[in-house]
């Protein structure tokens, strides 16, 4: 058996998309970056292959508009990694769902932000709720296993989520997967409204009781945790994506990201596999050196009897606001009881199952 070295891998196959969503973290069908081959992406997923890696995501952009993605799926399938393609469903159609089924693929992931008025302004593009619908009808009708993500921006888009969720059971959904908005642009910065942690705290309660009346589990951002708490959240599966190197974004344009908050930032970027090889990337520490200073103590963070546990939290949002990674987490609440934890940990509502990494939640027995 092969030594797990990396456990997933997202592959950023475009940027191109036929939508212009508010909260995109890679600006999709408005920032431009290049293509790699299908050649260049086989030796990716061969590298990786090879390093252990169990988890694969398609994604962009919109990935299908990539050429020849089937024949990626297909390679990727072949070497045994488990696959999930990411997609907004308006490309779905039965002909590329049935192109896609017989490549290998046999999980989709669509999203859907709410109801067909709040998706549509969220999306830039009216009609586009009643595409992914469709496409999710389309797909369970096929076979494929679907899984719903949706992104709350605000704590008014919580308000629906029992008539979503029984509209996605009706559908025939396997998972939803819930995450808060997370900026990672200037303009995310300028329109972000700040999260209230014990609002999002009684919304994900919310969620731990509906997930047992549901067939389906649902799987959802923690955000915050109480500061009593706080040791108990910080093991080997919820350290920062960083630290773990476990997890790794290849762009569009082959530059190696370990977490999606730095994708526009290219001196964060690893390296470039067109130049290098993956493995060899990330067991370079000189390709790390960008990140070294995540080993510092920010001088807000020094007296803190938190420290130990959340380690200043996540260190993007200060990177991307000041550019430094040494700064207490702007998130942070602690003075109120509360610790923010990284954006990407993801429990299974109703379990205490929680990690960043896939497989981030627990099936249904």
């Amino acid at each position: 058996m092969v030594e797990e070295r990396i456990r997933e891998v997202d592959l950023h196959l475009t940027n191109r998309c036929n939508l212009t969503c508010a909260h995109c973290s890679v600006d999709s069908g408005r920032t431009k970056w290049a293509e790699m081959t299908l050649d260049d992406w086989a030796a990716v997923i061969n590298d990786a292959a090879s390093l252990g890696c169990r988890f694969a995501d398609l994604t962009g952009g919109e990935p299908l508009l990539y050429p020849g993605v089937e024949r990626l799926i297909s390679h990727i399938t072949e070497k045994k990694l488990h696959l999930e393609l990411q997609s907004n469903g308006i490309l779905l159609t039965r002909e590329r769902l049935s192109l896609a089924w017989e490549a290998g693929l046999r999980t989709i992931v669509i999203s859907l932000d709410g109801k067909r008025e709040r998706h549509d302004q969220i999306r830039g593009h009216a009609g586009c709720f009643d595409a992914a619908v469709q496409a999710i009808k389309s797909s369970v009708q096929v076979g494929f296993k679907v899984r719903v993500t949706r992104v709350t921006i605000n704590d008014d888009d919580c308000d629906d989520i029992k008539e979503f969720a029984y509209l996605l059971e009706s559908l025939g959904v396997s998972h939803l997967s819930i995450n808060h908005f997370s900026p990672v642009t200037k303009a995310h910065f300028t329109n972000l409204q700040p999260r209230i942690p014990q609002k999002w705290m009684a919304f994900t309660a919310v969620l731990d009781q509906l997930s047992s009346a549901l067939s389906f589990p649902i799987s959802y951002e923690v955000g915050y945790v109480h500061a009593s708490e706080a040791d108990s959240f910080f093991s080997e599966e919820t350290r920062c994506l960083i630290e773990r190197r476990r997890w790794f974004l290849v762009r569009s344009d082959g530059e190696v990201y370990p977490c999606y908050h730095f994708v526009h930032r290219p001196e964060m970027s690893l390296g470039n596999v067109r130049e290098h090889p993956l493995s060899e990337l990330i067991g370079n520490e000189q390709c790390w050196s960008g990140y070294a200073a995540l080993s510092e103590t920010s001088v807000e963070c020094s007296g803190c009897s938190f420290l130990s546990s959340c380690r200043g939290g996540c260190p993007s949002p200060g990177y991307l606001k000041i550019g430094k990674l040494n700064v207490k987490d702007m998130r942070c609440q602690v003075e109120h009881g509360f610790i923010p934890v990284c954006p990407f940990i993801k429990r299974t509502a109703g379990t205490r199952h929680m990690t960043n990494i896939s497989p981030y939640y627990l099936p249904r027995k």
